[in-house]
Order: structure tokens, then sequence, then C-alpha cells
């Protein structure tokens, strides 16, 4: 299953805006604003088809809708996120609610990311994450783990880039390719 975000122009109306809310425009000696929505999708990339979305207002988070889309899908799926949803909070929410994933993350967004990037031999890491410090009163809030186990992957694209995915599938029998192709059929609903 595999999520992604959409912000769709709206027609600038009052009614709209009240809905969906405003985005400024300023600059260049512009001062008004336009409407927009975020569209949020799951979407079956084997079967092809959308299995749950939200349509919110322009400023809300991908990953807030993406959290209140999870009960759209089913225990045993495995949900497929970009980079803009890789933190540890997502994480946890994933792994205190039973979902397995496979996320792309940006080089900045684990420190423990750092030994992969250096070594493509070593292409897949396990390790436990802790909350960050900044966020640990906000996770026991929430009821989160403060301590979460992932692994994390490295995978070389054909143009050659290196990517790195962050998935809670320990399999060790699931080979470096397999989380390859796993992770580009995302690729085919952008």
């Amino acid at each position: 299953i595999a999520a992604d975000g959409s912000k769709i122009i709206l027609p600038k109306s009052l009614d709209v805006a009240e809905e969906f809310g405003t985005i400024p425009i300023i600059g260049n000696g512009m001062n008004d604003f336009y409407c927009s929505a975020l569209f949020e999708c799951y979407y079956d990339v084997l079967n092809h088809i959308a299995i749950g979305s939200i349509l919110a207002p322009g400023r809300s988070y991908e990953v807030n809708l993406a959290t209140q889309l999870l009960d759209s899908t089913h225990e045993n799926d495995l949900h497929i996120y970009d980079r803009h949803y890789a933190s540890y909070e997502f994480l946890a929410t994933l792994t205190q609610r039973h979902k397995n994933y496979l996320i792309r993350c940006p080089y900045r967004s684990f420190k423990e990311i750092n030994s992969l990037v250096r070594d493509t031999q070593n292409w897949s890491k396990v390790v436990v994450l802790c909350a960050p410090k900044s966020q640990r009163n906000a996770m026991k809030e929430k009821g989160l783990p403060l301590e979460i186990t992932v692994r994390f992957i490295s995978v070389i694209l054909s143009t050659g880039e290196l990517e790195i995915l962050v998935t809670s599938l320990m399999d060790s029998s699931i080979e470096r390719q397999e989380f390859r192709w796993l992770y580009g059929k995302r690729w085919e609903i952008e």
C-alpha cells in the first residue's frame, strides 16, 4: 500500500475558503490568497486501486492524514512511504499499530544512517531507535513507544544513486534487490 499526498488548487470562493482555508500570496506587489486542499491517498500498487483517501484543508500535514488512513488497511499490508514520512513519531505510530512499513529516508533523518551511506558492502542494519529527547514527553502523552527496533537498508538505483530505506521487515532472507523493487512500486503512483 503506497501513500502519497497532492496539493489541489481549488476555486477561489468564500465557501471554499471557509471549508479548506487559504494560502497567502505575498510578493511582487501582490497581496492575495488562493484556496487549496491536500489530497492524501492509500493506493494498492499491486491491484491498482485506491483503498482510502482524505481531502483535507491545504495546510494539513501529510503524515497526520496518513495516520488517519491507517484503519483502511489490513494487518499484513506493507505500507510504502516517501521521505516526507520518515520521522520517529510516525515510525513509532506504525510500530504501535502493528503495521509493516518501508520508508525512504533523507540522509539526515536518523544518525544511524551514516554508516550505511559510507559502507556499501553492509547494506542492512538493525538498530534500536530512541525517541529524541525533545519529543519524549509528546510520545508519552500519545502513548507511543520510546524505543523501537527498525532495519535500515541501502539500495542502489539504476542511476547509481544510493537510497536509504527504513523498514519493519526483519526477515534476513529478503534480498537487497527485493527492497529496491518493493520501494520502486511506490513510484508508479507519482
